[in-house]
Formats: structure tokens, C-alpha cells, sequence
């Protein structure tokens, strides 16, 4: 977690886009974007694992993601060449690595989490 912290300091302000060419555009052109969390799953040190295993801790990762959409924590999810991806709408990247331990895929070593930080408009499709 600390590793985490180090590449993506907590960050909470919203932010015009990224891209450079925000910098140019007059104030009535600019939008604002809201930052959220961009996590990526992949096969974590523990594996493979026994049928009976894999179905138990997915069944319970499947649950944790339904309560994070649920609260509205979870913007969207799919996998993304045959991993997983998901996007978490958070204050900041320590809010993210929270809701990130309360999934037991990951706290068991199922799965490993790469968390980058992300922008989408503000007032876009996430509702």
C-alpha cells in the first residue's frame, strides 16, 4: 500500500483536463472533469487454485463489486483482454485502496490491482 501511495499521492481537487491544450483554451470552452480511479486486475502470486476454491473467492469478489456499484463507489466494470477493469469514484487514491482491501479476491492474493488515476467529464455519463 505504501508503494501505492508513493506513485499516486492522495489528490482531490477536480481538475481541468489533463491535456496540455487546456492551457490555451478561453474559460468558456474549458469543461471540468472529474477525477476517479482506474483499477486493473490481473492474476495475483496465488495461483492456481482448486476449482471449488476460484468459485467461492469469485462468487465473493462478484459480491463486493455488486455493493460498490450499489453505493455508488463503482462507476463501471468489464474485463479488457481477459483481465479485469473497473472504475471507482473516489476522493482520493486512499479512499480507492480502501474500498479496493474490502475485496477478499485481492486481500487473498487472487487477484493484484494496478490503480491509476483517471478523468472523465464531470458532467458525463456517470450517474
Amino acid at each position: 500500500m505504501v508503494l501505492i501511495m508513493a506513485i499516486i499521492p492522495p489528490h482531490t481537487s477536480v481538475a481541468l483536463h489533463p491535456d496540455s491544450h487546456s492551457l490555451t483554451m478561453s474559460p468558456s470552452e474549458q469543461k471540468e472533469y472529474k477525477q476517479c480511479w482506474l483499477v486493473l486486475l490481473k492474476p495475483g502470486a496465488r495461483q492456481p487454485l482448486s476449482r471449488e476454491q476460484n468459485d467461492r473467492i469469485q462468487q465473493a469478489h462478484l459480491q463486493c463489486m455488486q455493493k460498490l456499484s450499489a453505493n455508488g463507489s463503482m462507476l463501471a466494470a468489464g474485463p479488457v483482454a481477459g483481465k479485469g477493469a473497473f472504475v471507482l469514484d473516489c476522493r482520493d487514491s486512499l479512499q480507492a485502496v480502501q474500498l479496493l482491501r474490502t475485496d477478499s479476491a485481492i486481500l487473498s492474493g487472487v487477484y493484484e490491482y494496478e490503480l491509476k488515476r483517471w478523468y472523465t467529464l464531470k458532467e458525463g455519463e456517470f450517474k
